[in-house]
């Protein structure tokens, strides 16, 4: 019985924190008891999701969220929004006295400070695209090699982003095939394989060459670009 234990304890999926702590006298005095307790929880945690139902303030916590991020780091935090959320998201800030500020796109050194910004403005913010906005933890991608892959097994990728299998599949002696429609992605990927802890460089990586089939019908057939990557050992 203590083995079945021992299997069941061995699946439970446990995130170690990677945010800060804040004291109740740094939130805003503005933050009813149980938003302040949701913001301390969501910055002690550094990844995290608050699923608050309408009427609980999500504007509030996710703005002071972002303030207390911006103390802490002083850089710029950049607030994705539906359409006319943003400005509403604004006006709320306000009332926390925090100045937050509607964007189209990001100058490369301008101020820090809050941002906001619409969902399909995202593409205009480069410097944030390139380093993804919701990057795979590597851990759990880790975990899931340790289960259904061996050594020298191909891992494949068909939505690469920023390459974090890759990495990992390299790391723990896989191989490596990832595709990704969007070059800056794509091009951060093949730096990040080429980082990877343990592996040689040289010509490991062989980059393919963008698919074009801009006549398609579906967008999503157009330039699509693709990378192999293995250790020395393995190609």
């Amino acid at each position: 019985m203590q083995q079945y234990h021992d299997f069941l304890a061995a699946k439970t999926l446990r995130f170690d924190p990677t945010g800060f702590e804040v004291s109740d006298s740094e939130l805003n005095p503005i933050l009813k008891p149980f938003q302040a307790a949701i913001v301390k929880w969501a910055l002690r945690r550094g990844r995290a999701a608050i699923f608050a139902d309408t009427g609980l303030g999500k504007s509030f916590m996710q703005v002071e969220w972002a303030w207390q991020v911006f103390q802490r780091t002083g850089n710029r935090v950049l607030i994705l929004a539906p359409l006319c959320v943003a400005e509403q998201t604004c006006r709320e800030s306000e009332k926390l006295g925090y100045p937050l500020r509607y964007v189209r796109e990001f100058k490369r050194n301008g101020e820090t400070g809050l941002y906001i910004t619409n969902y399909e403005m995202l593409e205009h913010f480069e410097e944030a695209d390139e380093r993804h906005i919701a990057p795979l933890q590597l851990d759990l991608i880790q975990r899931c090699l340790r289960l259904w892959s061996i050594d020298n097994d191909i891992v494949l990728s068909p939505f690469m982003g920023i390459g974090s299998e890759g990495f990992v599949s390299l790391q723990m002696k896989r191989r490596f095939i990832g595709f990704e429609l969007k070059k800056s992605y794509f091009d951060c990927a093949v730096q990040n394989l080429k980082d990877a802890p343990g592996v040689p460089l040289g010509d490991v990586y062989k980059p393919v060459d963008s698919i074009n089939n801009k006549d398609a019908e579906d967008p999503l057939q157009g330039d699509l670009f693709a990378v192999a990557a293995a250790t020395e050992e393995d190609d």
